[in-house]
Parts: C-alpha cells; sequence; structure tokens
C-alpha cells in the first residue's frame, strides 16, 4: 500500500503526515522516514494511536499500535496522583489486549521477559502508589504468521505504561 492509498482508506479519520529526517542513532545511520500518524484506534474499550511507516519510495512497511499512559512531567514519583481506578484501568489495558493477541493469533512464536497477571499488575500498582516506587519486569512476544510478524511488547516504567503492537513483513532470518 502507498502513502496515498493509505490516506484513503483513513478517509474522515484524524490523520497527520510526519517526516522524520535522516539521523544518526549510535553507530548506525537512520534514513528518511514518513510516517502516517492515525489517532483515536481502540482495541476494545482501550485508545491509543497507530502510526504507518512508509520506506523511501512511500510504500508501507510498519504498522505500529501504541498505547500509553503517562503522568505530566516533573513529578518527583510518577505514581503521585494515580488513582485506584486508573492504576486498575492500566492493568487491565495490558492484560485485556495481551489476551485479544493471543486469542487472534495463538501461541507466540517467541517470548521473552514476562506478562504479568491482573493480580501482578494491581500489586505492582498498589505498592509503587503506597512507597513511590515498584518495579516489574517487561515482555515481548512475537508471532510469525501469514507472511508478517508482530510484535507485543510492554514496559511500565514507574508508574507508565507503554504498550505496543508492531505488525511488518516477515524477514528471511524470521523463516
Amino acid at each position: 500500500m502507498t502513502a496515498e492509498q493509505a490516506r484513503v482508506v483513513l478517509k474522515g479519520r484524524s490523520i497527520k503526515d510526519r517526516l522524520e529526517p535522516a539521523s544518526r542513532a549510535g553507530n548506525a545511520d537512520l534514513p528518511e522516514m514518513f510516517f502516517i500518524d492515525v489517532d483515536g484506534v481502540t482495541v476494545g474499550p482501550h485508545k491509543g494511536a497507530a502510526h504507518l511507516l512508509f520506506d523511501k519510495d512511500r510504500k508501507l512497511v510498519q504498522v505500529s499500535l501504541l498505547f500509553e499512559r503517562n503522568e505530566p512531567e516533573g513529578r518527583a514519583c510518577r505514581f503521585q496522583g494515580i488513582t485506584a481506578q486508573e492504576a486498575a484501568t492500566r492493568s487491565s489495558m495490558v492484560v485485556d489486549i495481551s489476551e485479544k493477541m493471543i486469542e487472534r493469533f495463538g501461541k507466540p512464536t517467541t517470548e521473552t521477559g514476562t506478562f504479568p497477571t491482573i493480580e501482578e499488575l494491581n500489586a505492582f500498582f498498589a505498592h509503587g502508589i503506597v512507597t513511590g516506587f515498584a518495579q516489574i519486569g517487561r515482555g515481548r512476544r512475537v508471532w510469525i504468521t501469514e507472511g508478517q510478524a508482530i510484535e507485543e511488547s510492554f514496559l511500565l516504567p514507574c508508574g507508565d505504561l507503554l504498550l505496543s503492537i508492531i505488525y511488518k513483513p516477515q524477514t528471511k532470518d524470521e523463516l
């Protein structure tokens, strides 16, 4: 799919074109990248955003779904002000979306880290709200299906939540 075709499919949605200039990351050069950002993406009741990445020829090469819950910057403790309801919302987001991924794609091809249960997430937030600090691992799952690689990953740094799902073509290394 080209960027122009994506715009037709996304007609009526809140979208924004974004061009990232070529840059250096560590020792590797990153090429110029063109994105179409889509707001208002949902999985069940959970709201997120999609980022469509296009190559230099403006052909779609990756779709990323991003679900974030962040506290305002500048707080000494990011758990500060998180209510029990917000903690439950963050916990259920990770579990609900992960369960939907397994229902749809089955057992992951590879899995690293850990995906916590709802009870472990609730304990994580409860401890963090009381003490201002809690530590939980990160998780990553990959499915290889229908010519594509699908990666789900999550990170909970100090009360914030980042859950992403990336769809991209399967590479020769993943065969």
